[in-house]
Formats: structure tokens, sequence, C-alpha cells
């Protein structure tokens, strides 16, 4: 008698989904940031192990901020037993929470952390309104 087993296809499925999932995840999550508001200024801190200033462009476009680079290789072609690094071009966008004054940013490296300072934009600041 032949069976089927729905179970068994239903895990291989979701085993095959994870991984292109997961896969296409860690392509995109390089480089890690964490961004902190404290009231109208916005500090957000990039994991750039191995970069300097000049292999990154931040550019602010409207309500994004864009940081691309290129992470490149020193060691050539070499065949590797296993290789955790990942090398070549990134982009990552941000969506800011609020409109920024592009007069007034601030980007500096250390340590393989690039720190960029953003402030609120006057415009976007409430505003009291009196009522007559």
């Amino acid at each position: 008698m032949l069976t089927y087993n729905l179970l068994n296809d239903s895990i291989n499925l979701r085993t095959i989904m994870d991984s292109f999932f997961l896969d296409d995840e860690k392509q995109t999550d390089y480089p890690q940031v964490a961004l902190q508001q404290h009231n109208d200024t916005l500090n957000i801190q990039v994991v750039v192990p191995g970069l300097k200033s000049e292999d990154i462009d931040v550019e602010l476009e409207n309500n994004y901020l864009k940081i691309e680079g290129t992470k490149k290789s020193n060691q050539g072609d070499i065949r590797y037993l296993r290789k955790e690094r990942s090398f070549g071009s990134f982009i990552k966008r941000i969506k800011l929470p609020f409109r920024v004054d592009s007069k007034q940013i601030d980007a500096t490296m250390e340590n393989g952390i690039l720190f960029i300072e953003l402030n609120k934009s006057e415009d976007a600041k409430p505003k009291k309104i009196s009522i007559q």
C-alpha cells in the first residue's frame, strides 16, 4: 500500500522557504545599524568593520538616509575551508522618523563604527497654535 505523508512534505517546504529567506536576510542585513532618538536628535551607529571613511558614501534624500560602500578583500583568490566574512558592495537605506535639517548633519568614524547625528528640521517640530 502506498501512503502519502503530508507532514513530511510540509516540513520539506518549510526548510526550503527558510533557507531562501534566511540567505536573503543575511545579504541585506549588512551593515547593522542602531538608531536612537533623543528629543530632536537622531543618532545612528553603523557597524562597518575594516572600512575607512573613504570607502563609504552617506547621502540624505527625501526622508531616507542611504549608506553605500564597498568592502574590499585583500586576500585575492584563496580557497577557504570556512568563510563567514563577506566582501563586495552594499547599500543600506534607512527611513528616517522625521524630516531632518540637512545643514546640521555630523558623521564620524571610530574603530569600525560610523556615527551619524541628524537634527530634526524646524518645520518638522510641533508648533503651538493659539486659538482666538
